[in-house]
Order: C-alpha cells, then sequence, then structure tokens
C-alpha cells in the first residue's frame, strides 16, 4: 500500500477538491499520492487525466496510480479509452494508460478491443508489452473475447526474429507468454504455439513463461509437452560461463 488514503464521510466541497489539485504539486510524495487518490475516489478523474500529459515523469505515474481506483467509473474509463485514441502514439501516454486498464481487470473488459488494435498496428514497444499484459490480468468470461484475445497474443509470440532479437521484442514476447499462463485453460487453443515458443525462441525468459503457459492450461496434451521438454532439458542449454543469467 503506497499510501493512506483519506475517505470522507461527506462529500468534499470545493475547498476540499482544491487543496488536493494544490497538494498534487506538494514536495512530499505521500501528500501528493494521497490527494490524486482522493480526487480519484471523488469522481474528479479529468483533473487526473490531464496530469498524464506532464513531462515529469512522477507526476504522470502518481495519476496513473490513482487512476486505478476509478475501476467502477464508467465515465472515466470511457474518457481514458478516448485519451489513448487520441494518443495511441504519444508512448508516455499510452502504455500509462494501458496500465491503468491493467491494474482495473474485469471492469476494463470494454477496453480489450482497443488494446488488442493497439498490440497489432502500434510501433512503441513499451506499449505494446503494456497492452499484452492487460490482456492477461483483464478476466475475460465471453468465448468472443477469450478467442480474440487469445489470437492476439499467439501471433505476439510467435513474431520473433531469429537472428536479431531485440530486447523490447523479447520482453513483449514474454509478457504475452506471461498473459496467456495467466488466463490458464481459456488459453488452451493457444498451445501449439506455446510448444513452439518453448523450443523455438532464443530468449529464456519466453522459454520459461510458454512452459508456465501449458502447466497452467493444465491438459493432458499440455502436460505431455511440458514432460517431454522437461525430460530433454537436464540443463539450460542457453546459460553458459559467459551467459550464466
Amino acid at each position: 500500500m503506497l499510501c493512506r488514503v483519506i475517505t470522507l464521510q461527506q462529500p468534499p466541497i470545493d475547498q476540499d477538491i482544491s487543496t488536493w489539485k494544490i497538494q498534487l504539486n506538494d514536495q512530499d510524495g505521500k501528500i501528493r499520492l494521497n490527494a490524486a487518490y482522493n480526487l480519484a475516489m471523488n469522481n474528479e478523474y479529468n483533473i487526473l487525466i490531464e496530469r498524464l500529459y506532464k513531462n515529469k515523469g512522477t507526476s504522470r505515474f502518481e495519476a496513473a496510480y490513482a487512476l486505478t481506483a476509478c475501476r467502477y467509473n464508467k465515465e472515466a474509463i470511457a474518457e481514458l479509452q478516448s485519451v489513448l485514441i487520441k494518443g495511441e502514439n504519444n508512448e508516455s501516454i499510452a502504455y500509462c494508460i494501458a496500465f491503468i486498464f491493467s491494474e482495473m481487470g474485469s471492469t476494463a473488459l470494454d477496453t480489450l478491443p482497443l488494446l488488442i488494435r493497439i498490440v497489432e498496428t502500434n510501433h512503441s514497444s513499451l506499449v505494446k508489452q503494456y497492452c499484452c499484459e492487460a490482456l492477461g490480468t483483464i478476466q475475460l468470461n465471453t468465448p468472443e473475447y477469450i478467442d480474440m484475445v487469445v489470437r492476439c497474443l499467439t501471433k505476439v509470440l510467435a513474431d520473433r526474429d531469429q537472428h536479431e532479437d531485440t530486447k523490447e521484442a523479447s520482453h513483449i514476447r514474454f509478457t504475452a507468454a506471461l498473459s496467456l499462463a495467466k488466463l490458464g485453460v481459456k488459453a488452451i487453443q493457444a498451445i501449439p504455439s506455446l510448444k513452439d515458443a518453448l523450443y523455438l525462441d532464443q530468449n529464456r525468459y519466453v522459454n520459461a513463461n510458454a512452459l508456465l503457459a501449458l502447466k497452467r492450461i493444465g491438459t493432458n496434451d499440455a502436460f505431455n509437452i511440458v514432460l517431454h521438454y522437461l525430460e530433454i532439458s537436464r540443463w539450460c542449454a542457453k546459460t553458459t560461463a559467459a551467459s550464466p543469467y
């Protein structure tokens, strides 16, 4: 818990709102964050959304943390979607909003089509990584959404360059694999892609998350792949004296 949020017994008055707005620029981080959460909990989300445009990273992050408390506010979620659509090419704003939706969980279900589109079209590795994370933390129950999300994540997982694998690209893939692991048995259609990632991906962390995803899917087919991989992997072939981690 980063701070203690003050819950008012009565609706806030204009003076309270003004005080919290001033406190957003306080030297004390606890006071700033406390003020941000109070604004979020009292439906003043637009003040916080404006701070996502601040050049100073701390201001954006504190606003993003507080906006996660708006998970039950449909108007706030709709406004954040609108901001993301307009600013999806603004990396610093886009990944913050993807983080917010990720933390909101199932209440951000309506954002899935937008997040998937951004994964498929955005050029920022950081934005795509945070969107992939959100696809795994927003809980899915409808077959249509499950199919959309799993297809998106498996496409990301298969997008690897064996000759030139950048750190940013591998981060997107291991996040996609971890999101599939979070989906568990719902990601059953991803088994072939996870098997390929397990055996063919050059990044050991992608391998590990693919293995975890297969374990959590838990079908006989998935367990057979896990068992076979472990049988032939008595040591990590990628771990050497020159590359121990």
